[in-house]
């Protein structure tokens, strides 16, 4: 009796993780210029081998400095800190377009290019 109580606290835990997942899709820009990668405003420490993202102000308000994001476009995946804000970038958190910039490794692991639509969630 023990055990299946124990199992449907951690299925109900498992659910609630899965549920409260934020998705939707967005639009990537090019980041690739130099002065935006030395000038982040969450800092030089923060992209995680190159990778990088840059989202609306508002977005990072409520997400902040370094909150991962997986990023899908088709089969290919990667994962991306949240380490800037961009004057092009656009939407808020739970109401899009999300339009986002993104560093040069991420555009490479995807296999896009500036302008692509990729789905992301956190």
């Amino acid at each position: 009796m023990q055990l299946k109580r124990m199992f449907v606290a951690v299925s109900l835990c498992s659910i609630g993780f899965v549920a409260g997942q934020i998705v939707g899709t967005a639009e990537l820009l090019d980041a690739t210029n130099v002065a935006l990668q030395t000038n982040l405003v969450c800092g030089p420490s923060c992209p995680i081998s190159g990778k990088w993202i840059a989202v609306s102000q508002a977005f990072l308000n409520v997400y902040g400095c370094g909150t991962l994001v997986r990023l899908t476009h088709g089969t290919f995946s990667t994962v991306a800190p949240i380490c800037d804000v961009c004057s092009a970038c656009q939407g808020i958190p739970g109401s899009g377009p999300w339009v986002w910039q993104a560093s040069a490794p991420i555009f490479s692991e995807l296999g896009i290019h500036s302008g692509a639509i990729v789905d992301w969630n956190i």
